[in-house]
């Protein structure tokens, strides 16, 4: 238990950097030997909202701390967190509260377990409920999303991009 949690969370802050430095515009520019300015964003005083706060959950907020960035959790049972130094306010199940965690994050964690209780859990109503220009990142499993909601939501904009660990259907046709 726990094995990869660090390695996972180090993805976490690459994703994340990913997103809020612009690497593919990066890229390009290099590639083109083009060297135009454009804004990028910092991570510091941002939002981190972690969906699942077990191992994978708190690797990464430890380092999202770091990064300083504000971490929010939901958690199963959250007195367990009640006083956790890394993790700013955290969250019990249910709909309100996953809801209330996708406005205000910048950065959305998914790291829950495959339960009967969290399949299909990140849904449309989720994602309707984002933040603009969030990022999502689904390292837990795959059914916990409902991708058709992710890709909807990616394709009209509410969300920034995503970055993908795990999906549905494994391994990818």
């Amino acid at each position: 238990k726990g094995q990869f949690s660090s390695s996972l969370a180090e993805y976490v802050m690459m994703a994340c950097s990913y997103f809020a430095k612009d690497i593919p515009r990066l890229l390009k520019q290099k590639g083109a030997k083009v060297w135009h300015d454009f804004d990028i964003e910092e991570l510091r005083g941002k939002t981190m909202g972690i969906v699942g706060y077990g191992d994978i959950g708190r690797a990464t907020a430890k380092l999202a701390s770091v990064y300083g960035m504000r971490v929010v959790a939901l958690r199963r049972n959250p007195k367990k967190s009640e006083f956790d130094p890394i993790c700013d306010e955290v969250y019990g199940t249910g709909k309100a509260s996953l809801q209330t965690l996708m406005s205000v994050s910048d950065y959305v964690v998914c790291s829950a377990p495959s339960t009967i209780e969290t399949r299909g859990m990140v849904n449309a109503d989720a994602f309707k409920a984002s933040k603009p220009n969030q990022v999502f990142i689904n390292m837990g499993r795959g059914p916990v999303v409902d991708e058709e909601a992710l890709i909807e939501s990616l394709r009209n904009g509410t969300l920034k991009g995503a970055a993908l660990d795990v999906f549905s259907m494994e391994p990818l046709p």
